[in-house]
């Protein structure tokens, strides 16, 4: 069996790159899911007009020939040159006659934050075409998808590219929010600990990250939605079934990525809560002390008093005295304070 050449270097983007180098590659499809890579740009046409074969044309970091060569070879319309040359647009997909340009976001972790990695297809009745600034090595993990796909009696058609990327690339998406949710859980145990800024930085982080992972989720569902209409589906009612499943899976992302905002939301409810109360906790406490003390220094400043007359003044055992009964009150004030859970 014919392993798929790999669509993307291995190499992972870390924030702070540079622009990945420019690269192109193209990948001749064939209904027994064999894949074939060629070299031959200049016969793209020829690569199209053969029935039994379907066209990938990745492109990484386009430059002006890559979009002089999409020019030449797939006639698209005006507007998609302006689509391909913008890299971050919201979700979305623009039909224009015979074909399609699809925005939609990959996402991939690095350390604690996520990055949205945009990918742009331009598809055709006998292509697909993929463009993005960085690896994503969700296409090598479509590419191999689809060669396993043997189960389905499809015929060879971008519709089931399509799915195999974007199954892909939301199959991918929980991954990222299981970390999310371990981290979560992370917070939840210690929120009642002292840890004060630290619970609350961490948690407008998450929030942060997840603010701007459902600005790109929510309207990729509504790309997901335009692909399965039913009265008109783009790709005929073979493959509605197929863009369903995934629809499903991108609104159950859109759905925990709103019940963990929820959760953070309770969190720091939660959180500010208990830091309240550990200072009431505190300011009781501090009462307590300071009740005692008061009590005690009462007595001495009686006897600080500069009279000639005070009782027990001349008494040899009246320091003695005056320290017991200091004793005596203090200890009874704090049996009492304890009573009442002061202290």
């Amino acid at each position: 069996m014919n392993q798929p050449p790999a669509v993307l270097p291995s190499v992972q983007a870390q924030p702070g790159d540079t622009p990945a180098p420019h690269q192109r590659q193209l990948l001749i499809l064939q209904p027994d899911r064999t894949i074939a890579a060629s070299t031959a740009f200049d016969s793209i046409d020829q690569f199209l007009a053969r029935p039994d074969a379907l066209l990938w044309l990745d492109m990484q970091s386009p430059d002006d020939s890559d979009i002089a060569l999409l020019r030449e070879e797939f006639a698209y319309h005006p507007l998609v040159e302006e689509h391909v040359r913008t890299p971050m647009q919201r979700p979305k997909i623009v039909q224009y006659d015979d074909t399609w340009f699809i925005m939609f976001y990959a996402v991939e972790q690095a350390g604690d934050d996520v990055r949205l990695l945009p990918l742009r297809m331009y598809i055709g009745p006998k292509f697909v075409v993929t463009i993005h600034d960085v690896p994503i090595p969700d296409l090598t993990q479509a590419l191999e998808r689809w060669r396993r796909t043997t189960q389905f009696d499809v015929p060879l058609n971008p519709a089931m590219i399509l799915y195999a990327i974007l199954d892909t690339i939301v199959d991918n998406y929980f991954p990222i929010l299981d970390d999310v949710a371990e981290r979560v859980e992370d917070i939840e145990e210690s929120i009642f600990t002292a840890r004060g800024e630290e619970d609350l930085k961490a948690i407008f982080q998450i929030k942060k990250e997840l603010l701007e992972f459902r600005r790109y989720a929510a309207p990729c569902r509504d790309v997901l939605n335009a692909l399965m209409r039913r009265e008109a589906p783009v790709f005929g009612n073979d493959y509605v079934l197929f863009f369903q499943d995934v629809y499903d899976h991108i609104q159950r992302v859109v759905e925990t990525i709103d019940t963990y905002r929820d959760l953070l939301i309770s969190a720091v409810d939660i959180h500010l809560s208990n830091v309240s109360n550990r200072l009431n906790t505190v300011m009781k406490k501090m009462t307590a002390i300071s009740t005692i003390l008061m009590s005690c220094g009462l007595l001495t400043g009686i006897y600080g008093m500069n009279f000639a007359f005070i009782p027990a003044a001349g008494w040899q055992f009246g320091f003695l005295a005056t320290v017991a009964v200091m004793l005596v009150l203090g200890v009874v004030l704090f049996w009492f304070f304890r009573q009442i859970d002061w202290l």
